[in-house]
């Protein structure tokens, strides 16, 4: 989960957990996966937060998938 530079940094890091939380557990009602979940904050940010359209783009979940045996 990610967030843009807007707002104070700890609250930042409790939305972006969340956010990547709800995916989470969506994902989970339609399949037997586990997951790990990050909350990043605005730490890791893919565009400017100079414009409204860069924040918009830095509010994201990103989801990596493995594969793993078993």
């Amino acid at each position: 989960g990610h967030t843009d530079a807007a707002g104070n940094s700890s609250d930042n890091q409790i939305l972006s957990w969340r956010r990547a939380a709800t995916v989470a557990a969506y994902l989970k009602k339609t399949s037997r996966s586990s997951f790990i979940i990050y909350g990043w904050g605005s730490a890791k940010p893919m565009a400017s937060n100079s414009t409204p359209r860069g924040r918009q783009r830095n509010r994201r979940v990103e989801i990596l998938l493995y594969r793993t045996e078993r």
